[in-house]
């Protein structure tokens, strides 16, 4: 028959179970920290690459070819092109652009009336400051269901613009302002409204006049320091 421990054997072998289970427990939670450190890491290492990839979209080595990338396939695609360099001597932080490429394209051209679209983007030597994307219609008889179908088209490639930019669409209530017709200004000042989109700026200016021309001007900013610096220029 196995001897009974001693009061003493049995202390020492209550402190050893009770220091294992100490042990135990730190190795447990450390093991749960390093799990979520982990975790946060990964998650942060995802979601970098889209805010990286939006904040790089401003920069002036790539800023010229966007048209081409963001709307292939659509008459928005001949905007830009050419490469950055100076267009202006005014010795100002605006004296940058794009060069060798198109500003301007036409969309359409009719005995009813035109319609035209820009693209451009203005910075320094090494920044660019805005962006802008602008689309006017010119309807002597009257906004026809194509000029719609091409307002539309344009909208959509703001919209990419600004996923390209900022990592998101732009707001549901930014898009209704560029295609509701109410919204524009009847006389010679356009209507001016802004909004901020992920990280950056955008602005609108929109006018209807009594000759029925549709003139849209967004300008997309990096920032809202570049959008209250810049937001007349």
């Amino acid at each position: 028959m196995r001897k009974p421990l001693s009061l003493q054997n049995r202390s020492s072998l209550s402190l050893l179970v009770l220091l294992l289970l100490v042990i135990s427990c730190a190795n447990l939670d450390n093991q749960e920290n390093r799990t979520s450190q982990n975790s946060t890491s990964s998650s942060a290492n995802s979601n970098a690459p889209a805010n990286q990839n939006a904040s790089q979209s401003f920069e002036a080595s790539i800023v010229c070819s966007l048209p081409k990338q963001v709307a292939p396939n659509t008459p928005f695609a001949n905007l830009g092109g050419g490469t950055w360099g100076k267009w202006s001597d005014s010795g100002g932080d605006l004296d940058y652009g794009c060069n060798g490429g198109k500003d301007t394209v036409k969309i359409l051209a009719s005995e009813n009336g035109d319609i035209t679209a820009e693209y451009g983007a203005i910075g320094g030597k090494d920044i660019v400051h805005y962006v802008t994307a602008e689309y006017m219609a010119t309807q002597y008889t009257g906004l026809t269901s194509a000029e719609k179908q091409h307002r539309q088209q344009y909208v959509d490639f703001c919209d990419k613009l600004s996923q390209k930019f900022y990592g998101v669409k732009l707001p549901e209530k930014f898009r209704k302002r560029l295609l509701d017709e109410s919204t524009y200004s009847p006389s010679g000042t356009a209507n001016e409204y802004a909004e901020k989109v992920g990280s950056g700026y955008v602005n609108l200016s929109s006018n209807k006049n009594k000759n029925v021309m549709v003139l849209l001007d967004v300008h997309f900013f990096s920032s809202e320091a570049e959008f209250k610096k810049y937001k007349d220029s």
